[in-house]
């Protein structure tokens, strides 16, 4: 009861009357994860973000392998400027549930903030359609290291690609150009000696 009336609060914006109702419903049931997680986001409204991780974190505890609780615990944390450790739960988050958009799009986000574009694009290409072939999705993960200035992973995805599919290029006549870029911004590369540097 009570945490249905946190959440009649919440939805009322009412967010310091809810954690009261939350607090209430964790008296009786100490472990409902559902009040607790409402705590947490009535705590986050508060800008009690220190309040919301530590309620976070005991429904983390208590549901190691909820997705959302790794999102929440990474809001939390980004909330208190601590990016890269919500950067690791929202990384958690997708490793438990690779469709979790929410954490996609927190990934994203987090590493823009962190001056890391080129892993923001990676991140934001990772994810594969559910009616998609190997090869595409090993084309679009190489654009995307190529944009990042990762030619030799850009390189390994691509011909990993090709021997799934022997044509993938066919019809991708941009995409070999791509392809061609990595391949040549790797040759260009002088070797280097055993102490870093470069010979003639």
């Amino acid at each position: 009861m009570y945490r249905d009336i946190g959440n009649t609060l919440m939805r009322r914006g009412r967010p310091a009357d809810a954690a009261k109702s939350y607090e209430d419903a964790l008296r009786l049931r100490p472990d409902s994860h559902e009040a607790r997680r409402g705590l947490g986001l009535a705590f986050m409204s508060l800008n009690r973000h220190a309040d919301a991780e530590r309620e976070f974190r005991r429904v983390v505890a208590s549901r190691p392998r909820d997705a959302s609780a790794r999102y929440d615990l990474g809001c939390a944390l980004s909330a208190r400027g601590r990016h890269e450790e919500a950067l690791a739960a929202y990384r958690e988050a997708l490793r438990l549930q690779p469709g979790h958009s929410q954490s996609r799009l927190a990934v994203v986000s987090t590493l823009t903030e962190l001056g890391r574009p080129g892993e923001a694009i990676a991140a934001l290409s990772e994810t594969p359609r559910h009616d998609e072939l190997p090869s595409v999705t090993l084309g679009r993960r190489a654009r995307a290291a190529h944009g990042a200035g990762r030619h030799a992973e850009a390189v390994l995805l691509w011909t990993q690609a090709l021997e799934s599919d022997p044509a993938y290029f066919d019809a991708r006549g941009p995409e070999r150009l791509l392809w061609n870029e990595s391949v040549s911004a790797l040759t260009a590369r002088k070797p280097v000696t055993a102490t870093g540097a470069p010979r003639n």
